[in-house]
């Protein structure tokens, strides 16, 4: 399926011959649904734009593992959801992409690094988003602090893999 195609001339000095060149980009049915559908957008991010959220990402981690050691199993929660979410921009941003929201993020994160999340991360994020929005309407709990934390530790170890960053 083509979606884009973009045509380069050169021309030779002194010979006035063109040469032609077609580059094709082919997305797969799924991004390209998104993208015609307004949940995903294509766009051209600084290098440092990622590494912010890779920061991001780490940042949050750090603060949910300290909220979790004080007991705070709501903020705990959030800032676990909130460093998944940091990694998964990180991904979508390295390949060029925006999302309108979790589902569309989710779906895209899905379709384009479908070996290296499978479908066990994918899960853990949805969890991730049922938990914060629990612990947002004061329904939170440990267990629920503790998963959201491993999860992001997981989303944050696969990003980093992917990227090989550190």
């Amino acid at each position: 399926m083509k979606i884009g195609e973009e045509t380069i001339s050169i021309r030779s000095r002194g010979h006035g011959r063109e040469a032609s060149s077609t580059l094709t980009v082919e997305l797969s049915p799924v991004i390209e649904q998104l993208v015609q559908q307004g949940e995903l957008f294509k766009i051209e991010l600084p290098l440092e734009k990622v590494i912010r959220e890779m920061d991001a990402a780490k940042d949050d981690l750090q603060d949910a593992t300290d909220s979790f050691e004080e007991s705070k199993w709501k903020w705990a929660t959030i800032q676990g959801y909130h460093s998944m979410l940091h990694s998964g921009h990180t991904l979508l941003y390295s390949r060029g992409y925006k999302e309108h929201d979790d589902h569309a993020m989710i779906i895209a994160l899905g379709e384009l690094f479908s070996e290296e999340l499978g479908t066990g991360l994918l899960t853990v994020y949805n969890k991730a988003i049922q938990l914060k929005r629990n612990a947002e309407e004061l329904v939170f709990s440990e267990d629920g602090a503790i998963d959201t934390i491993e999860g992001a530790k997981a989303w944050l170890n696969v990003a980093r893999n992917i990227l090989k960053a550190k």
